[in-house]
């Protein structure tokens, strides 16, 4: 959408001839330098030897004399001059940068606030788009562990988004990360896994993925360095594996700024109660509610650490 402010117009017009006429003026300034520099070495070389003893040959020399001294003093002055207006520039940017938020919305906004405002989505590189999250979740096999059984579910947890560099001119480095919950019971750590990752449709390999995972104290942490392209955006698919209690919940933060959310929670035993809530500013929007299927989105901006969470239980009272 485009428009015309005949106000800022007019701004405009006057900032471009103030800066026609200060590069016209700096340019005489230098030739007129430039000028008494080559007098005061003419006049310096004649004093030396062209015009002979006495009055004149003085004259000429303390002149040419004079004239080095005077561009030495010139500059000098000018690169000090300089650097002072240009440290004035920064403070009053600086100052500026919070008095526009004042103007805009009529009060005054923290540092602190503007700082991590700025640091989390302003300076971010990467945008993450049309985030979609698929988690099942539903009982383990006959032959499975009893108490395994009895006591949790197996889920899945799929997610699927794309990557967007916000610079134009350069590509930007950006790790790729999985954060899984590890079960309590340590006897179930290994089937929590990172079972599949797909960067623009390219499945990483079992090596890749065995080193880009590692196991910290309460997580199962997923870590892969990729390169996107000026402008450009990368596809990124993920398959986790977790080990759920039968009533519990899962917080799904993301570390981005996103364009939104889709959840999307199946359960194929169609005995769980199940709801989600958004660590947002704006409410869920639920799109979907069946015995097996429900799907809520979030259709607004999300900040770096902003989560969705989403809990369940069995629908029957007597199941732990």
């Amino acid at each position: 959408m485009a428009f015309f402010d005949p106000c800022i117009n007019e701004f405009y017009s006057i900032q471009m001839q103030s800066g026609q006429e200060f590069t016209l003026s700096h340019k005489f300034h230098y030739l007129w330098c430039v000028v008494v520099f080559l007098l005061a070495v003419l006049f310096l070389a004649l004093s030396d030897d062209v015009v002979p003893e006495g009055f004149w040959k003085f004259l000429w020399h303390e002149l040419g004399f004079a004239g080095i001294v005077a561009i030495v003093l010139i500059f000098t002055i000018e690169k000090f001059t300089r650097e002072k207006h240009q440290r004035a520039a920064d403070d009053l940017l600086d100052q500026i940068n919070q008095d526009l938020f004042k103007t805009i919305y009529k009060r005054y906004i923290p540092n602190s606030v503007f700082n991590e405002v700025e640091k989390c989505v302003m300076k971010s590189a990467v945008f993450r788009e049309s985030h979609q999250l698929d988690y099942t979740i539903d009982t383990f096999p006959e032959h499975t562990d009893e108490l395994l059984r009895s006591s949790c579910f197996k889920c899945i947890a799929q997610t699927n988004y794309k990557l967007k560099n916000l610079l134009s001119d350069q590509p930007v480095k950006h790790q790729v990360t999985v954060v899984l919950e590890r079960p309590i019971n340590s006897a179930w750590d290994d089937l929590c896994t990172i079972e599949e990752v797909r960067i623009n449709d390219q499945v990483l390999a079992f090596d890749q993925l065995t080193q880009a995972t590692k196991r910290t104290d309460p997580h199962i942490l997923f870590e892969h360095e990729i390169e996107i392209p000026s402008g450009s955006e990368v596809s990124i698919f993920t398959k986790s594996m977790l080990i759920k209690n039968k009533v519990d919940s899962e917080i799904w933060c993301s570390r981005l700024p996103s364009d939104g959310l889709t959840l999307t929670v199946s359960t194929p035993t169609k005995g769980l109660t199940v709801q989600a809530n958004a660590n947002h500013s704006e409410k869920l929007r639920q799109t979907l509610n069946n015995d097996v299927t429900q799907r809520w989105e979030l259709k607004f901006g999300i900040f770096p650490f902003q989560s969705i969470i989403f809990f369940w239980k069995p629908k029957d009272a007597n199941v732990a």
